[in-house]
């Protein structure tokens, strides 16, 4: 059985804490960049469980998304990892969920055109909205950091104005 195929049953299998110790041979070339990242993802902390459900669609037969796009009506999935073929970068598909239609599942070609129009869409529609507003000449370089612990309320406060309310009364709703 191949290192990758035991990898995948592990992490399949893998839903609690309790772990086994494993001994593999494997090539010193992929040693170097497979063990560190392994040691991560079994020392049990959040940040191996986070890395461990990151990667955990690769040993589940599922693909990975690499883009989610969702809209009122469609939501668009599309599907990794990503593989330059002749100088294009094409997805391994896509899904897109059509509202009282259902699944459309696209091949590669048609994932990375999708994805181009998305992105030239998003782009234009972006841009629009900056000019109408005066916002392009505010932005900085530097992405600023967001503190939760004071961010967070602030914000709170700004959803709550904006929706007339004193104060705002809702739970997040995780959409």
């Amino acid at each position: 059985m191949s290192l990758v195929q035991r990898l995948r049953d592990a992490f399949a299998r893998s839903s609690c804490l309790n772990f086994d110790n494993v001994s593999l041979r494997i090539d010193r070339g992929v040693a170097y960049h497979l063990v560190p990242i392994a040691e991560r993802m079994s020392s049990g902390t959040h940040e191996a469980w986070s890395q461990l459900n990151a990667i955990r669609p690769f040993f589940l037969s599922e693909r990975p998304l690499i883009s989610i796009v969702r809209g009122d009506d469609i939501w668009v999935h599309i599907e990794g990892p990503e593989y330059d073929c002749g100088g294009t970068i094409y997805p391994l598909g896509a899904q897109m969920f059509i509202d009282k239609a259902g699944w459309l599942n696209l091949g590669p070609a048609e994932a990375i055109d999708l994805h181009q129009a998305i992105r030239r869409a998003v782009d234009a529609a972006a841009y629009r909205w900056l000019s109408e507003r005066q916002k392009l000449e505010q932005a900085s370089p530097c992405r600023s950091p967001r503190d939760r612990s004071v961010d967070d309320e602030i914000a709170l406060r700004q959803m709550a104005a904006a929706a007339g309310q004193d104060h705002l009364e809702m739970e997040p709703s995780h959409a």
